[in-house]
């Protein structure tokens, strides 16, 4: 920008900076006067608005009630912090009333209200200050409300061994808002071994969640399986303190001690004359195993034993007896009642949907449909959920025996991320000056054919990346009796995500990465020139700051953010929001992107990504997780401009650890 002027000038100039309350950046080598002018003048409005934020504050006023009367409580004491300390300490209410002043503009506050006789139950209320614009603001909070308190018994037993269960940690939070300090006034439970129950003071009148984990080992599965399902929630063991008046105990048992049904199933597969056929193949996938059995020829029966965990599944793949050819069917066996399962047939010629009284042995008896011509439909029966299989290899059930070729499998990781850049070759096809960016990669399989050939199974070659999205694909199945190929929607698109793999690397909090993605780094260009070698010349501009979260997130069950302070161009301010980053282990208001260093002037072709990509940040090329909020609009941190954000911290790991206090990132 040029500013063509005069010294005469520089006092209206000045008195218009004075009016916009803000601060000109100038970059004008024909006037160096003006210039120095300018800058002086900045800092000294920056200063001033500083000292002005420091002179603002705001009281804060109220009165502290009883929750179920509504009546003011006159025998408390009011405690306030701010992220800077102590700024009222145990001061007595009058009738209830309070008043907290001298409290910083624009900043949390941590309120204790507790009881001078302790009848009522101490409780914590998070606030923001606000604006104050000029001298001392006075707002009024209206009212806080604090409960009597009881002292509640939760008794937790073995239903195998009516014993006690010992080392369990029950919680309940009654805090009003949230903040960095909000374990600091948890309700914790005592175990008392001369009861067998966890002893916990909780308030009368409010309605709390009281929660105890039952994953010891924080692997997302429970150790104990809770008999009355009303107190189960995912991993945690629940009691509602509206329900404490019939709260009896709670009955549970461990998941190791479970031992599930074993029945022996009796398969008789007949004709329409009821003669026996025995040129089946049966296979059945239950809690346990995933077992294939042929005829019993003494017994005239296929006869196979299966673990019972709600339903049962048989697979007879189509096979053929004296030159007939009999179509595939399905055989699903649940759980009615304790006396009782429905069966359910698919392709059966006699009764498909019956009920059988529940033995240790279990007769069925299956009429396959007859396959009537060479041309009979090809069909998908069913399509298994990679994520669930350890290898996470791929399974396809179809209804008659099948042929497939080597290429016809594939599997696709959809998160790959390649970049060719115009001057890593000259051979590519991309021309200097050009990047050209895609996802997904091919992963090498391997597949077989079982069950007659009628199940496709493809396994990949090495083991997949945790936390990351794939593809199968399955095409061109051809059908042996006839010869048709088939190409079927049900496994030819077979998304899924793998699991989480959580590191062994301990999580530091200074590993949350801020960026604003202005193409410099510490005010250096990160990228110079672009591939054709032409200078990009970007400079350290203010830009959109977001976060970026490191893979050892994957470690934590939660992770909550205050931000309590910004320093922007070397000038603090304090700016208060709250951030619920991780929440039951899953990152919460996040996406995938993808990074790639670039110049500003490269020309990027990236017509085949289905995810945003950033082109200016300090990370290396790949995916990355952003959490979904831009914190500042903000310039490089540099050894001489400070340019950066601190956050009140408090996070858990998977491990049970918490961890709280104070971190400042720079900008990248």
């Amino acid at each position: 920008m040029k500013i063509q002027t005069k010294p005469t000038q520089l006092a209206l100039l000045v008195l218009s900076v004075l009016a916009l309350n803000a601060c000109i950046e100038v970059d004008d080598d024909s006037n160096d006067q003006v210039v120095v002018a300018l800058q002086e003048q900045n800092q000294i409005l920056s200063e001033q608005l500083t000292e002005s934020q420091r002179d603002n504050t705001v009281t804060f006023s109220g009165v502290v009630v009883d929750t179920l009367t509504g009546e003011a409580i006159s025998n408390t004491q009011i405690t306030a912090k701010t992220a800077s300390g102590t700024v009222l300490d145990g001061q007595m209410t009058q009738a209830g009333q309070f008043s907290i002043p001298g409290l910083p503009a624009n900043s949390s506050v941590e309120i204790f209200v507790a009881s001078g006789d302790d009848s009522y139950l101490g409780r914590v209320f998070y606030r923001n200050t606000g604006d104050s614009t000029s001298g001392v603001a006075e707002k009024d909070l209206g009212t806080l409300e604090l409960s009597r308190s009881q002292d509640v018994n939760i008794t937790v037993s073995d239903s195998l061994t009516n014993m006690p269960v010992e080392g369990l940690q029950f919680i309940a939070n009654s805090n009003s808002g949230s903040g960095a300090s909000e374990n600091d006034f948890r309700h914790l439970s005592t175990f008392d071994p001369a009861t067998g129950s966890y002893q916990i003071t909780l308030p009368v009148d409010f309605n709390l969640d009281v929660v105890a984990s039952i994953d010891a080992n924080r692997d997302g599965e429970r150790d104990f399986e809770v008999e009355d399902l009303n107190f189960a929630r995912g991993t945690q063991l629940v009691v509602r303190t509206a329900r404490l008046d019939d709260l009896a105990t709670i009955f549970v048992r461990p998941v190791a001690s479970i031992e599930l049904d074993e029945i022996e199933l009796r398969l008789s597969i007949v004709d329409a004359a009821a003669n026996v056929l025995s040129g089946a193949m049966v296979s059945v996938n239950d809690a346990n195993n995933d077992v294939t059995v042929g005829f019993d020829a003494t017994a005239n029966q296929y006869i196979l034993t299966a673990s019972v965990d709600g339903s049962i599944r048989l697979q007879i793949p189509a096979f053929s007896v004296d030159d007939v050819t009999y179509q595939s069917a399905t055989i699903i066996i649940i759980e009615r009642s304790e006396t009782q399962f429905d069966v359910s047939i698919s392709n059966s010629s006699a009764n498909n949907f019956y009920t059988v009284e529940r033995a240790d042995s279990v007769e069925l008896v299956l009429q396959p449909r007859l396959m009537t011509a060479p041309n009979t439909q090809l069909e998908v029966l069913l399509v298994n959920d990679p994520a669930l299989n350890a290898d996470n290899s791929l399974s396809v059930f179809y209804s008659q025996p099948i042929s497939v070729n080597a290429t016809a499998s594939s599997l696709v990781d959809l998160d790959a991320l390649n970049v060719v850049r115009g001057n890593d070759s000259s051979t590519d096809l991309v021309l200097p000056g050009t990047t050209l960016i895609s996802s997904s990669a091919p992963v090498e399989v391997t597949h077989a054919l079982s069950l007659n050939d009628t199940k496709l199974t493809v396994t990949p070659n090495t083991p997949l990346d945790g936390n990351t999205e794939y593809s199968y694909s399955v095409a061109n199945v051809r059908a042996l009796s006839s010869g048709i190929d088939s190409d079927f929607f049900e496994e030819n698109n077979v998304r899924f995500t793998t699991e989480i793999a959580v590191s062994n690397t301990p999580f530091d909090i200074n590993s949350l990465r801020l960026d604003n993605d202005n193409y410099t780094s510490a005010g250096v260009a990160i990228t110079p020139q672009n591939t054709a070698g032409v200078a990009s010349n970007p400079f350290d501009s203010n830009s959109s700051v977001r976060m970026f979260l490191p893979e050892d997130i994957n470690q934590l069950r939660t992770l909550t953010l205050n931000q309590v302070r910004i320093v922007s161009d070397g000038v603090p301010n304090t700016n208060f929001r709250a951030f619920n980053v991780v929440q039951n282990g899953q990152p919460l208001n996040t996406s995938k992107v993808y990074t790639v260093a670039s110049a500003r002037n490269e020309n990027v072709d990236r017509s085949n990504l289905t995810r945003s990509v950033r082109f200016g940040t300090s990370l290396e090329d790949g995916l990355q997780k952003e959490y979904s909020t831009s914190f500042a609009f903000l310039s490089d941190n540099t050894s001489s401009n400070e340019n950066s954000i601190t956050f009140e911290y408090a996070y858990e790991t998977k491990a049970g650890d918490v961890v709280t206090g104070t971190v400042t990132l720079p900008v990248l």
